[in-house]
């Protein structure tokens, strides 16, 4: 499988995403300007692309911590 050239890093199409991404406001439009910055070689940190998954897995961590717990003493 060959590897897709990046597109370079100038011109309208560019500076057009970077504007979109100033102004982005949710992230599932960051998850779609993620994916064009791809293209260009570049992209967005995950905490800007899932700003909720710190307390999702935080929460999956406290309920296996509690039933672990609750399996210890019940055993």
């Amino acid at each position: 499988m060959e590897r897709e050239k990046k597109k370079p890093r100038e011109g309208r199409d560019f500076e057009e995403l970077l504007d979109r991404l100033r102004f982005c406001s949710s992230a599932k439009e960051a998850r779609a300007i993620h994916k064009e910055l791809r293209k260009y070689g570049d992209g967005m940190p995950l905490y800007d692309r899932y700003p909720n998954l710190p307390i999702w897995v935080s929460s999956a961590a406290l309920v296996l911590a509690v039933v672990c717990l609750l399996i210890k003493i019940a055993y």
